[in-house]
């Protein structure tokens, strides 16, 4: 059977790197999340040269997809709002996204967004756009989120529509808290 590396994250949000056997990559991802890990990356690792066999990465977008799918709406909106906030307000101080993106990971208390936002930043990384990688996560990110922040990449003012959708996120919970209170 083949033998998998995988870097996760365990309960406490502490990462955790290791092997494991399995026979295919989605029975690695379905052990790793059986033992309470939450994998972010999983690689078959070659048998007979004993390093990591770039064919058969199943890591970045693959298993992020599948990674975002299981988390649901575990991810609340008022956490989407202070990341979409946060994230304007440091591309507008000048940091590049992939930086802002860093920091935001560092601050996320969240395990789960912090785990998808991670996915994110790698996906950018490795050369993709910021609205692809978050159009990975469907049920985070909304078709209308994923498209304003497709055009704002498009005519290069992503931090002036990051902080419009931001301000439009704020105004929907505001709204949606009187509708509460009026109910009651």
């Amino acid at each position: 059977m083949p033998k998998y590396s995988y870097s996760a994250f365990d309960s406490k949000g502490k990462k955790k790197n290791g092997t494991i056997v399995a026979s295919s990559d989605s029975e690695a991802n379905t052990k790793l999340s059986s033992m309470g890990l939450m994998p972010t990356k999983v690689l078959q690792v070659d048998e007979s040269s004993a390093s990591i066999n770039k064919k058969k990465d199943v890591g970045s977008v693959k298993i992020k997809k599948k990674s975002g799918l299981a988390f649901g709406k575990v991810i609340k909106q008022e956490e989407l709002t202070i990341f979409t906030r946060q994230t304007a307000t440091l591309i507008q101080a000048g940091l590049p996204l992939l930086r802002s993106l860093e920091i935001m990971i560092r601050q996320e208390k969240n395990i789960r967004f912090k785990v998808v936002l991670e996915q994110i930043a790698e996906y950018v990384k490795s050369g993709g756009t910021f609205s692809d990688a978050l159009a990975q996560h469907p049920k985070i990110f909304e078709k209308l989120f994923i498209n304003m922040v497709r055009a704002g990449e498009a005519g290069g003012v992503l931090d002036v529509v990051l902080s419009r959708l931001a301000g439009f996120m704020e105004k929907a919970q505001r709204t949606k808290k009187k509708v509460k209170s009026a109910m009651v």
